[in-house]
């Protein structure tokens, strides 16, 4: 099944990934294909660089502005939809948490939409 890409959208305190950004990269290894995690949030190398060890993981895409900085739904959903529409994932994966939930749904006009924060790479994985 080598169409399958998925993300998988990272729950983090900046510095490590939560559980249940452990257990959503071993439910998208369980799908096969690549996956990718996104870790969107102000000063989060630290998370980044835990999710690029994770087993499974094969790319770690760090979004990092001041709009991220509180993980607030309507900024991370901004990042994951952008991405959705130029990376070409047949899955997206979010933590079954509450804050995971409410990323889920995109306002009008996300999808496609551009997103003005800026996205790097750094040491221990690959960031976008």
């Amino acid at each position: 099944m080598s169409n399958i890409k998925s993300l998988v959208v990272a729950e983090h305190d900046h510095a490590s990934l939560k559980g249940s950004t452990l257990n959503t990269i071993s439910a998208a290894t369980q799908l096969g294909g690549e996956v990718h995690v996104l870790v969107a949030g102000l000063n989060a190398a630290g998370a980044a660089q835990a999710a690029a060890q994770v087993a499974g993981v094969a790319q770690v895409l760090h979004a990092d502005g001041e709009s991220l900085a509180h993980g607030l739904a309507e900024a991370v959903s901004a990042q994951v939809w952008a991405l959705a529409a130029a990376g070409g994932y047949s899955h997206i994966l979010f933590p079954a948490t509450a804050a995971g939930k409410k990323c889920l749904t995109p306002s009008r006009g996300e999808i496609g939409r551009g997103s003005n924060q800026r996205h790097h790479q750094s040491g221990g994985g690959r960031h976008l």
